[in-house]
């Protein structure tokens, strides 16, 4: 299973067990903490040590944070999780 699988599965559930019980009954769905249980929206997905240098620069401009060209990447990291938006799950 991955994330894609996932969220189609999930949607689907929780629309048929919404039709079967009700708009005003409570439903709880337990899941474990598999990967794809809890993948983060792209907007909220952090920098990565993976990452080549541009595209550190590039997360950092989608998010508007300032940064000095000349800084390393070791430096563009650090930026990047002091400023890390909020995790955000695709489902949650």
């Amino acid at each position: 299973m991955d994330s894609e699988h996932f969220i189609k599965w999930i949607k689907s559930t929780s629309f048929r067990l919404r039709d079967e019980h009700g708009p005003n009954d409570r439903i709880c769905i337990i899941i474990d903490n598999a990967t794809w249980h809890s993948e983060l929206t792209d907007d909220t997905k952090p920098g990565k040590r993976a990452w080549r240098k541009s595209e550190i620069q590039q997360w950092l401009i989608r998010h508007r944070i300032h940064f000095d060209p000349i800084m390393t990447k070791a430096e563009l990291l650090v930026l990047a999780s002091i400023n890390r938006p909020a995790k955000r799950y695709k489902v949650s």
